[in-house]
């Protein structure tokens, strides 16, 4: 009995570890997200101004488009982790893989969203 129970609260543990992962990636996409809002607004508001010289927006350009490809790889990285803690749940077996479940199309896509339209989660 006592071997049971200390199974079952350490895949409970398990189970909250991928979850707490799955926060901390919504968090972070949640800042990438809110930082390239900000330069995109920063950088219109400068250029309607004319205040802005064309290198330092092709500056701020680079830093939205380094902000937009972490926010692709952080959609990646929070599939796989729903994967994982997917499969702590016992919902899916550990030879699944993104491609196997079928959540590569909906990942591509909303990376795709994402590389054109940069935050659509919000």
């Amino acid at each position: 009995m006592n071997e049971v129970s200390n199974n079952s609260v350490h895949d409970v543990r398990v189970q909250n570890e991928w979850y707490n992962r799955i926060k901390v990636v919504e968090f972070v996409s949640v800042i990438l997200s809110s930082f390239g809002i900000a330069l995109s607004i920063v950088r219109n508001e400068l250029r309607d101004t004319l205040e802005i010289s064309l290198e330092n927006e092709y500056f701020v350009l680079c830093y939205d488009m380094i902000i937009t490809f972490l926010l692709c790889l952080t959609l990646y990285f929070r599939y796989e982790i729903y994967l994982h803690w997917y499969m702590a749940r016992g919902l899916l077996t550990e030879f699944d893989t993104l491609y196997s479940t079928g959540w590569w199309k909906h990942m591509v896509m909303e990376q795709f969203f994402c590389l054109f339209g940069p935050y659509p989660f919000l």
